[in-house]
């Protein structure tokens, strides 16, 4: 009975540290949002390639950001970026981030994606974090577990594929996947998100580095900077962007694996959503069907049933 007994207390224990780890997760990936000036930095530090150059400077900008938690569902936390240059507001990234997770989506270069299935036992105690394209389209995504200090909180990935950043796919035609470890570090000040990546080459039937990069995107919290424009912005915009979101979980329920196209009739993903945001027009079911038309999946990656 005793032996029951002790059993018992150590199982409760394990619960009750389980769930207070929990929280603390909750509240570092709550406290990401808020108003900021943010910092952008990226430099190549080393060439890996016969013949490659590093690129000499670095990548070096700097905006004001506000980020707002537009989903919390407990085990499911949303968090969208809305940058303000010159008066002007940006819809930027979204974080979504998810307990435990089972289905990560893996990019794998050249506009493709494929879900990996992952066990309990490998995320149990994990959050993923999905990252977002300004289309709301997914970007990238992977899952690690948070770390918490006195005063400050750290997840750090997994290695993740990533496309090019958009600071070089216009630029850029010699990698094709950024291969990054991502560190997020909620600090009394705000956060930063530290990268150490790698340009990769998938082509041809080869697979190599080109060169290492370092990044460091740092949140400053900020007070007294007027953000009303970005509030006006998501009053009037943001129904319309929950929804494209909504639309999006709806195509790609149940596939394994898709491509999506670059342009159509309609023009860019990025052209046809402005369209219809600026009209107004459409609900999830219509912003469904127009996103399927750039969305191009193998017979084969269709679950059963999902249809």
């Amino acid at each position: 009975m005793r032996a029951t007994n002790v059993s018992a207390l150590v199982m409760a224990m394990g619960c009750s540290s389980l769930m207070a780890g929990f929280e603390q997760d909750r509240s570092a990936i709550l406290k990401m949002a808020g108003e900021f000036e943010v910092s952008f930095f990226f430099k190549e530090t080393v060439g890996l390639s016969e013949g490659y150059e590093v690129k000499e400077g670095a990548y070096n900008e700097s905006a004001k950001e506000k980020v707002l938690v537009v989903r919390d569902e407990g085990k499911e936390i949303e968090l969208q970026h809305l940058l303000m240059v010159q008066g002007e507001v940006v819809k930027h990234w979204s974080q979504i981030w998810k307990y435990e997770d089972t289905e990560l989506l893996e990019f794998q270069g050249h506009q493709q994606w494929k879900v990996q299935s992952l066990s309990s036992d490998s995320v149990r105690g994990t959050w993923s974090q999905q990252v977002t394209q300004t289309t709301d389209a997914p970007r990238y995504e992977s899952f690690g577990k948070w770390e918490h200090e006195k005063d400050s909180s750290t997840w750090t990935s997994q290695v993740t594929a990533r496309p090019l950043p958009r600071r070089e796919y216009k630029k850029r035609k010699d990698y094709d996947i950024l291969n990054a470890t991502n560190r997020q570090t909620v600090t009394p000040s705000g956060w930063v998100h530290e990268q150490d990546n790698a340009k990769q080459v998938v082509r041809d039937g080869e697979n190599f580095a080109l060169c290492r990069e370092v990044g460091m995107n740092t949140y400053k919290r900020i007070d007294g900077v007027d953000f009303s424009v970005v509030d006006q912005f998501w009053k009037e915009d943001g129904a319309f962007w929950m929804q494209a979101k909504q639309a999006w979980q709806q195509v790609l329920k149940g596939k394994s694996q898709y491509e999506l196209k670059k342009r159509t009739e309609e023009g860019s993903l990025r052209f046809m959503l402005g369209e219809r945001e600026e009209a107004k027009e459409g609900n999830v079911s219509d912003l469904a069907k127009a996103i399927e038309a750039y969305v191009v999946v193998p017979d084969s990656s269709v679950k059963a049933g999902s249809e």
